[in-house]
């Protein structure tokens, strides 16, 4: 994805900007305004973006930061393209998914960690397929001063691992007449719901039938009845069940 498009759009949603185009001063960047760090794992690698220590874009490296500027896919200019990029026409989004987004940023958090955002929120950005309505690239923005900045990597991958397994979305005409869709919010992580464990419970084991012989009280040892102890007859024990 174009960096100076991706740049806008995170600028204009974090600190709404809230001017025209017509009156919106240029926001151009140069490479000296970034640093870089790349974040070797297992497996996977991210590339952290810091621009002028203030605002951070985490992403996988293999993500397309270098892909063409959005337009229509036959190459045509979009007329109005900050706008248009920041509209969701280009694809369905129900209620459901919605709330499938939120549910994969909740659960990819613990409380403590949760908790410790302070109600700070954090910027997705998504590049959609205009082919199948799949994600393929998957965006993480938020300010360096935020405890964001302290989540471990591991985190921000199960979020994207989630997102572009779990999510496609219905493209609608205009959708489908571009290079690509972009979907961008913002949210607060409230953290995961942890499984409580189970109480153990001392269960009784033993468990008394009624038969035509008698009583039988079965207690982790062998079988008695009221009559005596129980003997086998011809290689099976009369009277006692089993568990299938």
């Amino acid at each position: 994805m174009n960096w100076k498009l991706l740049t806008i759009v995170i600028v204009s949603i974090l600190y709404s900007v809230t001017a025209s185009a017509q009156r919106r001063p240029s926001l151009v960047f140069t490479p000296s305004d970034y640093t870089t760090d790349t974040l070797k794992m297992e497996g996977y690698t991210y590339v952290c973006d810091t621009l002028k220590h203030a605002l951070v874009t985490l992403r996988n490296i293999e993500d397309h930061p270098g892909r063409e500027n959005l337009c229509y896919a036959d190459g045509t200019p979009l007329e109005n393209e900050l706008a248009l990029s920041l509209h969701i026409d280009a694809f369905v989004i129900t209620s459901s998914i919605k709330m499938h987004l939120r549910k994969i940023v909740d659960d990819a958090f613990s409380q403590e960690q949760a908790d410790g955002l302070e109600g700070d929120k954090l910027n997705i950005v998504f590049n959609i397929s205009s082919n199948n309505g799949n994600v393929t690239d998957v965006y993480f923005n938020y300010p360096s001063f935020t405890e964001y900045a302290n989540i471990p990597i591991e985190v921000y991958r199960n979020m994207e691992v989630r997102f572009k397994n779990e999510i496609c979305f219905e493209l609608t005409d205009l959708g489908r007449k571009l290079n690509y869709c972009i979907l961008s919010w913002t949210q607060c992580p409230k953290g995961r719901v942890e499984a409580l464990p189970e109480e153990e419970t001392d269960e009784d084991d033993s468990e008394t039938i009624n038969t035509n012989i008698g009583t039988i009280n079965i207690n982790k040892g062998t079988p008695t009845t009221n009559r005596g102890t129980m003997t086998p007859i011809g290689g099976v024990r009369r009277g006692t069940t089993t568990n299938p």
